[in-house]
This record gives C-alpha cells, structure tokens and sequence, in this order.
C-alpha cells in the first residue's frame, strides 16, 4: 500500500474526530461510514479486498452518506442497511 494513502485516511479520521467535538450529532456517524469508505477504496486500489458484496454495501454508503444533512430518516435507514448487509456477509462466512 502507498504510505500518502494511509496518511490521508488517517488524517481524515482524526480531523473528523476533532470536527465531531463540535458538529450535529449525526455527522459522527457520517465520519464513520465515511471511513469506512475511504479504507474499503483504499484496500480496493491495493488489490486487498475482491468481494463484490462488500463493494455494493460501500457504493449504498456512498451513494447516501450525505442525506445525514438533508434526510436524517433516509440516513438513518442507510446505517440500519448497512449493519444488516455486514451481519449476512458475516453469517454467509460460516
């Protein structure tokens, strides 16, 4: 992996925490998901993660973080998705 890359998501988590301190309450959970955005196209660009299953959980993440902003129940609902997405991913690996 690109050592810049990893700083820039590095970065990004402790910005977005700092930012958390003082932000609306549902921009936490953005900065969440946002990361794991950012690690999942990181590792995707590194040839580190081939699932496309994972992919489709990440471009739903994508497609509506920013609804936190304009749409708490739409984002709220995306976050719900998205838990329930990780937890069959998981069982389908038992």
């Amino acid at each position: 992996m690109n050592w810049a890359d990893i700083l820039d998501v590095f970065s990004f988590m402790s910005v977005a925490a700092r930012g958390c301190v003082a932000e609306p309450r549902l921009y936490g959970p953005l900065r969440l998901v946002d990361s794991m955005s950012r690690w999942y196209h990181l590792l995707k660009k590194n040839n580190l993660v081939t699932d496309e299953r994972l992919g489709a959980v990440i471009d739903e993440i994508d497609r509506l973080k920013y609804t936190c902003m304009t749409d708490e129940e739409a984002f709220i609902g995306m976050l719900d998705d998205v838990v329930k997405a990780l937890v069959d991913l998981h069982r389908q690996q038992e």
